[in-house]
């Protein structure tokens, strides 16, 4: 029985039970280094998206810079309040 190439191979035999995006993970990768009398923070995030069976189905760098900026406002209120000691 032929099903042509428009039929995922998941399906072609009857083994495997279908996958489907079921979850996904922001991971985050930091380097946190002395600057002077500074600190610098690098970050990177990225987005893994699980199937069903909890299995890696696609991973994809997050580049949109509101996500950052939004990223490290909350760092910056967060190392402001510590400071002030109002944490």
């Amino acid at each position: 029985m032929d099903f042509g190439n428009s039929v995922s191979p998941i399906f072609r035999y009857g083994r495997s039970e279908p996958r489907f995006p079921n979850n996904a993970i922001t991971e985050a990768s930091a380097n946190i280094s002395e600057f002077g009398d500074k600190t610098r923070v690098r970050i990177n995030f990225q987005r893994k998206v699980l199937d069903n069976k909890g299995i890696t189905m696609e991973v994809e760098q997050i580049d949109d810079p509101g996500f950052y900026q939004t990223f490290f406002s909350k760092v910056d209120k967060a190392v402001f309040l510590g400071k002030e000691n109002l944490q």
